[in-house]
This record gives C-alpha cells, structure tokens and sequence, in this order.
C-alpha cells in the first residue's frame, strides 16, 4: 500500500491548476465544489489534502486518524526506530501534533490513557499503527526573496492557499511586501505540506465530512484544507540527481569531461599523508559503528544471484549495512514506495538500457569515491575491524532508478528514513526547489548530530537564485553559518583553483573539495573518471565518516573540516576555447563561505594544536627557508586583527594563503577574514611530535619555539583546544 506521503506543492501554474479555486478572500471554496470534485476523481487510489493553518480543529485531526490507512514503519526502512519514542515519531511523520492526535493514536491502538509517549518502544515500534495526519512543519518556515517571485507567492508555497495583503504582511512580520530585496531571507509563521491519504471509507464521504470539520473551526469560516487532485505526475516532478558536469551537452549519450578539468591534474587526497595522521591517533576512543547514507539514484555495485547477494569487485561487502526484508531477501538499503505498486530498489542493473552510464551508474560512482575510490581500493583495510568486520555500515537510500529525475515521493519518505535512522554522515546529491524545504529542515533541525554533505551543483552560478528565471536551489542553499550539521561542497581541480562549472556562495556554499577526474566505479569493475560537485561531497563524506569513528558529532566534524583546509589559490576560467588559471588576490572576493579546499589528513591531527612554520635564514643561498609540520601546543597572547581586534586566545585558526596573505578564523566564525598582528600579539609552540620532511630541521621534543608572524604558515588548534574556546561541542 501507498505509505502515507508528504508532498511539496509549487508555485507552478501547472500545479495551482490543481488547487481548488479561492473564494474572494482566496481562503474557501463551497461545500457542494468539494463534494463533486470527490466525485469527478476516476477511482482515485488516494486523497490529497493539505493544511492551509497553522493550528487544525481537533475534530478534523480524529477525523483523518480514525478514517484513513495508518503508516506501518519497516524494520528494514527504520532499522533504529525503537530507539524512539511514539512522540518523537509523531513529529516525524506529522511534524507539529498536539493532544487529539495523541489521543487518536492511542485509539487506534487501544492504548491506556498513561501511555508513555516519551519512552523509547523498542520492537513495539513496528507492530503498532501510526494513524494519517496532515503535515505541519515543526520550525518556522524561511523563504529567500527570488527574482520576479513576489510574497504572495511565496505564502501559496507555505500555506497551499492564497491569502489577503493583510495576512501576508503580518505572515512575515512585514508593513510593505511589495519592496523586498531580492535575496533578503524572510521568515514565515508557519509551513505545511500536502498529504496522500487512502480513506478506509467511502471516498465521498471522507471528502465530504473532512470538508465539514475543515469549516468547524472555532467560528472561522475559512477552510482550513485545501484539496488536490491524486495525479502521478504531480507526484513525480520533484528535483533531480546532480550528474557529472557534462563537457558535450550536446551528445548525452557519451560522458565528456568539462573542458576545465581536462588539464587538471590534482589528487583526491594523499592516502600516505592520512595514513601518518592516522597513526598519531593510536589510542584515542574510537566508534565500531559508523552510518553513512547515501542517497542518490541507486546503486549497480552488487547483484542478487541465485539467493545470495553478490559483491562487485571494489565493493567489499564488509562496508554496506546488509539486512533482510520482510520477504528474506538480503539488500542494502530500503524499497522507497513512490505509487501504490512501484518501490525504487537499492541495487539497479549496471546497465540500463537507453540510459547512459554516466547517469544510471552516478549513485555508484558517488558510493566508490565516498569509500576512497581508486586511490584507496578494495584491498584497502581503513575500514576493518577484523574478522571480516567494518567499522563502516553504508546505507543506499534510491531516489530514482538510475535516471537523473527525482520524484517528491521519494524525497519525501528518505527525509522519513532518515529522521528515524541514527545516521552519522548523509550524502546528498540532488537538487530540488524550495517546494520541499520544509520537511528537510524539520528533519536538519531534528538531527543535530547528524551531517548532511550536500553537492552544491554544477549550474557555475549562486545557490542563490540572482537572475531572473533562476530558482534558489536546495539542500545547497542550507549550508553556511544557518547549520552547522549541513555542509554544501563546491568543486576545485584538486590544485586549489575552483572549477568554472562549480555552484558557489559566499553565504552557504561551505568548502570545495577535489571535483576533476574524480576516478571510482560507475558497476564496481571497471574504473571510470566523473568531474562535478557530486564527486566533490562524497570525498568530504569520507573525510567526515573517518571523523565520526572518533566521535565528533556533525558541528564538530563541519568545524574541522572548513577550519583544517587550504586556503583556496583562484580559479579556472573558460575564454572561448581556453582553460585561463586565474589566482585570486587577497583583496579579491571568492564565493566560497571558509575560502577553503578540503585536506583530510590536516583534518586528522586533530588530538594537537598543529603548526607550519618556515624555518631558515630568508634570502640565505645556504639555508633558505624550509617548512617544518609541528603538533604540540600553541602559546597565544595579545591581539589577532581578525576582521577586527581579537583576543589571540580566541582564534581558532590562522593560514597564510598562495598569494601571501593571512586569513584567520575566530571563535564561532566559519567564514575566513583578513588577519594582521595586532596590540601585543606573541605567538609560541611548544613542539610534542614533528612530521615527516625535509631532513636536517629536526626540533627537540619539548622545546618551546617562537612563531614570528612572518614565518607563520599556519597554526589549526586541536579539537579541545577549540571546544574549550567555544564553549562546548560547537
């Protein structure tokens, strides 16, 4: 049966030719209008209705719990859902609820009135009933101001009605909605979805009497539901796979690299360098269990045969979270229902006829360059624990059956999956508009500890919508200093220089990573080379499950990872039929949130303050300056001019970019910002451990050295270093 679905509704005119017309006031339709539309639905397999308030009677909520076909949760889609308890799920499933839900759920399941909500269910979970509900979104909703999109329709979006100039004023706390800065966020009230609901009576008469409780609503007269029509392609067109940036866009059928990652040469990472990094860390606490979910369009890396699920060659078994369903057929992830009898698989074939490779196997590419890809390999034993075991438990959560194309269905039920999972790390690689923001928020908000790694797309424009056409574009738009669980990844060419077809924002694009000729499997056998933001957030979802083995939780890794990397050099550029390497001044702006690439392994010394200093006699032919790597434990006092006077104890990081300058970051900043010396600034180290490189600047174990700014390279404090300054886990 259809699972109780959340679906966001747009501002398309397709789609308000779906709604129900408004009366004068744009809040109401007749009673008779609701009837026979009920009745002009061909056998409809569902009802949809939405919320249009805030707050719904209580006789509407009974109503629609008691009548309609409760969700079951499946053990193999909610494999931690007794982990919670009944109120915990409620907000998934509902967001807001209040006491006649409540009541309702105990109803349906013969519950005593002293139940408790609150206590985690254990196996209880999955036999009881989750009655139908609508859709409210827990948090306020928020909204950034689009080119040629006024309020009003903004407030449509939200609400799923239209509403008077008085109502959209006071909605988001403005007196004038006609003047309002294109990308000024503003922020609504409230936020609700539509929901498909199968009515365990007739259907006519669930249309009629929910219409009849939608008017009893403490004297309003307004309809506080509106009603769509059960139509599959509504269902269907929800966002898409952010594909491999494409060279040829003009021959789909055969990848081509984009002309700026042609020349590039960069790795991903250095596996010798993390390996160092990883041996300093002998001792520390680590997880044996470490969830990553990965959701894209399937995955082609394994095959059922003869009963037995079979592994591709560079896909150890040890790494995936195999479970049996409810039939015994061991998988890797759940049957994400997008229609009554249609479920997306996790495992698709790895080739789909009529579909390139590229695209049908991009969830696999993404899986292989999340577990290392070909820098790594399969023989690799990062991951092990012994005994054929892994510390790593992969989840595929299929949001299209290995086409571009992303239904709302199922972007909508994996938000469901994983509010309810426990999972550490969550990789991203789908672009939708803001018409399904809400729930994903609820489930971000829900979810603190967990990391949303999101590409920021391949479109070389803002994720912000600043063009007229152009649409705000999420989850990208949700990383920045607004979460510090969500980080949004561009592409750089693996040599510091952003790529041309990247997606940017200073505000809410987070960090780039290496995007160019990114080499991992598109079936698990042959090696394949992909360029795009997609290949870049699964290389920083490896780097984030290495962290989550030593328990930091998604606002520490975040802090780590923007905090740890390389000042970015510039970027490529395309002049007709020519790569132009630009490097970008200090004083010039680069729309990239910490003006940072990824380093893993800096990433990784993270148990000691770390320090590059330059070592030597400047301008001596017989002792040049060389470059020593220090961990230990830095000396600061006086002042850091970090954008403004600074407490030197309170920086967090400091680096000195390609062109020469300085950059710091501060306590609770992520964004980086021009730092000088400022009244009193003294820097010292203390040296525990030296790494590896040029032989003859070996420095004695325990000397405390001093750090001229002028030969500072860069210092990174260490993780308690920086949960000290900032006050907890931040």
């Amino acid at each position: 049966m259809l699972k109780q679905l959340r679906l966001a509704c747009s501002g398309l005119a397709g789609v308000l030719a779906l709604m129900p017309p408004a009366n004068a006031q744009g809040t109401d339709r007749s009673e008779s209008a609701l009837d026979a539309a009920g009745a002009q639905w061909e056998a409809a397999n569902a009802v949809v209705l939405r919320a249009t308030r805030a707050e719904l009677p209580d006789t509407l909520v009974e109503f629609v719990a008691g009548n309609a076909e409760p969700t079951r949760l499946d053990p193999l889609s909610y494999p931690r859902a007794g982990e919670f308890g009944a109120r915990r799920i409620f907000r998934t499933l509902c967001g807001r609820t209040g006491p006649a839900y409540a009541e309702a759920f105990r109803a349906r399941n013969d519950l005593a009135a002293d139940f408790d909500l609150e206590a985690p269910l254990g196996e209880q979970a999955y036999s009881l009933a989750w009655p139908a509900c609508f859709y409210i979104a827990e948090a306020p909703a928020e909204i950034v101001v689009e080119p040629d999109r006024v309020l009003s329709m903004a407030f449509l979006d939200l609400t799923g009605r239209s509403g008077v100039r008085s109502e959209i004023r006071s909605f988001f706390g403005l007196r004038d909605i006609d003047n309002v800065q294109i990308g000024v966020k503003r922020i609504g009230q409230f936020a609700t979805q539509p929901v498909a609901f199968r009515p365990e009576i007739d259907t006519d008469a669930f249309l009629a009497n929910a219409g009849s409780f939608a008017t009893e609503f403490d004297g309003v007269s307004s309809r506080a539901i509106s009603v769509f029509r059960s139509n599959a392609r509504y269902f269907d067109q929800g966002g898409e796979i952010v594909l491999a940036a494409q060279g040829s866009p003009e021959d789909a059928s055969h990848y081509a690299p984009p002309r700026d990652c042609v020349s590039a040469r960069g790795k991903p990472f250095d596996p010798a360098r993390i390996a160092i990094a990883l041996e300093r860390l002998e001792g520390l606490q680590r997880s044996n269990s470490v969830s990553v979910a990965v959701l894209d369009n399937g995955f082609a890396g394994a095959r059922h045969e003869d009963g037995q699920l079979l592994f591709a060659t560079h896909f150890p078994a040890r790494l995936f979270d195999r479970r049996f369903d409810r039939d015994g057929v061991e998988t890797i992830g759940p049957r994400i229902a997008i229609s009554d009898n249609e479920r997306l698989e996790p495992l698709i074939p790895a080739s789909l006829a009529g579909t390139p490779a590229y695209v049908s196997g991009h969830g696999t590419h993404v899986a292989g360059a999340a577990i290392g890809g070909t820098m790594l390999g399969a023989q690799s034993t990062l991951f092990d624990l012994g005994e054929d075991d892994s510390w790593l438990r992969i989840r595929v959560l299929p949001l299209s059956a290995g086409q571009r194309q992303v239904s709302k269905t199922a972007l909508r039920e994996a938000s469901d999956i994983l509010d309810l999972s426990g999972t550490d790390v969550a990789n991203l690689s789908v672009s939708y508009g803001p018409e399904v923001e809400a729930a994903l928020r609820d489930v971000i908000d829900r979810n603190k500890s967990m990391l949303f790694v999101v590409a920021a797309g391949n479109g070389a424009r803002d994720v912000l919508a600043r063009k007229t056409g152009e649409r705000n574009l999420f989850p990208a738009r949700l990383g920045g200093q607004d979460h510090d669980n969500v980080l949004t990844v561009a592409a750089e060419d693996g040599e510091g220089f952003l790529t041309q077809f990247t997606n940017r924002s200073a505000d809410y694009v987070d960090l780039a990573a290496p995007g160019c000729n990114v080499e991992s499997w598109l079936d698990g056998e042959q090696p394949a080379r992909l360029s795009g933001t997609s290949q870049a957030a699964p290389i920083v979802t490896f780097a984030a499950m290495l962290l989550a083995r030593y328990k930091f939780d998604a606002p520490r890794i975040k802090r780590r990872l923007l905090l740890s990397g390389d000042i970015l050099a510039g970027e490529r550029d395309l002049r007709d039929e020519t790569v132009l390497i630009r490097p970008v001044a200090d004083e010039q702006a680069l729309a990239i949130h910490s003006r940072s690439r990824l380093n893993i392994a800096k990433a990784m010394m993270f148990h000691r303050d770390y320090l590059r200093l330059a070592v030597g006699t400047p301008g001596s032919a017989s002792d040049p300056p060389r470059e020593v790597e220090l961990l230990g434990i830095l000396h600061a006092q006086g002042e850091l001019d970090c954008g403004a006077p600074t407490d030197a104890r309170r920086v967090l990081a400091v680096k000195r970019s390609p062109a020469g300058g300085l950059w710091c970051f501060a306590a609770g900043e992520r964004r980086a910002r021009r730092a000088a010396a400022g009244k009193g600034l003294e820097l010292a180290f203390t040296v525990v451990d030296q790494l590896p490189g040029p032989e003859g600047n070996a420095l004695a174990q325990w000397a405390t050295i001093s750090v001229p700014l002028a030969d500072l390279r860069e210092f990174i404090r260490s993780e308690v270093s920086m949960s000290r300054i900032e006050g907890g886990n931040r």
